[in-house]
């Protein structure tokens, strides 16, 4: 596994990588990302970007958030978004040979204790291992 943070704005909260191993995302690899959380007073965004290379074959990709507090308290998020359109093409952006689909998770929460969180994303397609994700990427912006 190899996390990697970068900071895009003083009131972000530094994003986290993840990249798969062989470009797949096998159903027990909870991905995780751990985050120091100091403002318990502001509302935020949680930002995910899953990226995949063209050998990804399913138009959908199911799959859900745990958010895991300091006390250890859990929210659940379940999603399914759609890497494809209609006609079958791929609707995230396109960089060189990869595609990255971005979208707002969570629209609007906060974190009220400060402390570390834990982010855990499984995927719950009904196969045991999703060719073609090449990674995913988490980031959390505070709002305005």
């Amino acid at each position: 596994m190899l996390l990697i943070y970068a900071c895009v704005n003083k009131n972000d909260i530094p994003a986290s990588v993840h990249e798969f191993s062989f470009n797949n995302w096998n159903q027990n690899d909870s991905v995780h990302f751990r985050t120091d959380i100091r403002d318990d007073d502001s509302n935020f965004e949680i930002v995910i970007t899953v990226v995949h290379n063209q050998y990804y074959g399913y138009p959908n990709l199911i799959f859900g958030l745990t958010i895991i507090s300091p006390e250890g308290s859990e929210r659940n998020f379940d999603f399914e978004i759609f890497l494809k359109d209609e006609a079958r093409q791929f609707t995230g952006e396109r960089k060189g040979d990869i595609y990255e689909y971005e979208f707002t998770a969570v629209q609007k929460t906060a974190f009220f204790s400060e402390g570390e969180y834990v982010f855990v994303l499984n995927h719950f397609m009904p196969f045991e291992t999703l060719e073609g994700i090449v990674g995913l990427r988490m980031k959390i912006n505070k709002l305005k």
